[in-house]
């Protein structure tokens, strides 16, 4: 667990590499474009020749650094892997300081940063590294922009910001998800429409969610069943209910998940007073 104050330092860390990388690029080309102007237009042609060559150097020396960053940003994220997040965020840390040329390598190590932060649950600062993804991937298409959403999605909910889960979801919506991402996001959608009061439209498409959440880590499966088992509780199906309480209670003990998440508290209840014969032969139902 890191400091607000580290959280602080490393968020002005990324804002200032941004800004220092945008400066630089903007120069370089500025100074591409006067040199084609003398060069070609202007008789100066050596002066031309000359400052193209120098703005071909520096950016050859600088796609270098930042091959160097890109490699560090991909050991960075094998530590958060193997839940290293200590060593991760020093070589995140690393990566945004300073000039790094090639704006993907700083959007991921931004994006490393936040998921680093969520897990350690500084959730504002890693809603804050997802904002300048989002600000600096203009495409809703970038794939580290996608990532980033699902990301700020679960922070938006965990601060209670329902206005910035749905933006991001929203952006999610819209665009053709992979299998990876999809999954990266059934938590975040399953928890807004519930918090929405939405309960109904959650459990549309029940047993491609179910399929879903089966396919995730142990614990995240256990989860996004008990909290699909929250959503049919609040939309009156019993049989479903109890059917995916006990299908996360093979996931993850009921113990762990009511400490996780007190919210499955009558859904537990619920299903432990239901009659036996009510929950027999459930799975043909959904």
């Amino acid at each position: 667990m890191i400091s607000n104050q580290q959280a602080e330092q490393l968020i002005r860390r990324a804002y200032n590499s941004i800004r220092l990388t945008r400066a630089v690029r903007g120069g370089l080309l500025c100074a591409l474009f006067y040199g084609l102007v003398r060069a070609l237009y202007i008789n100066d042609g050596a002066t031309g020749k000359g400052l193209l060559v120098a703005v071909c150097v520096i950016w050859i020396g600088l796609s270098i650094q930042a091959r160097q960053k890109a490699s560090l940003t991909t050991r960075a994220s094998q530590l958060i892997a193997a839940g290293q997040l200590s060593q991760a965020r020093e070589t995140l840390s690393g990566v945004c300081r300073g000039l790094c040329i090639h704006k993907p390598v700083l959007l991921m190590a931004c994006h490393n940063l936040a998921v680093i932060l969520q897990k350690q649950r500084q959730w504002p600062a890693a809603w804050q590294f997802c904002e300048l993804v989002r600000n600096w991937a203009r495409k809703n298409n970038n794939r580290i922009r996608i990532l980033s959403e699902a990301v700020r999605a679960e922070c938006s909910l965990t601060m209670n910001n329902l206005a910035g889960a749905y933006e991001s979801l929203s952006a999610l919506s819209r665009t053709a998800l992979n299998i990876s991402e999809r999954l990266g996001v059934l938590q975040a959608e399953i928890t807004y429409g519930i918090r929405v009061g939405r309960s109904d439209t959650v459990m549309a498409d029940l047993p491609n969610k179910v399929a879903l959440a089966g396919l995730l880590p142990t614990e995240q499966a256990g989860l996004a069943h008990a909290s699909l088992a929250l959503a049919a509780h609040f939309a009156g199906q019993s049989a479903r209910r109890d059917w995916l309480w006990r299908k996360a209670s093979l996931y993850c003990p009921a113990r762990e998940l009511l400490a996780r998440q007190p919210a499955f508290g009558p859904v537990a209840q619920a299903v432990s007073t239901a009659e036996t014969p009510a929950c027999k032969n459930v799975s043909g139902q959904v």
